[in-house]
């Protein structure tokens, strides 16, 4: 199961994301 990884590397993303717009 993938699931929870891609979830991890989602929530990454849209940390990063948050940060950078921040």
């Amino acid at each position: 199961m993938n699931f929870i990884k891609m979830e991890e590397t989602v929530m990454e993303n849209y940390t990063s994301c948050t940060i950078e717009n921040k």
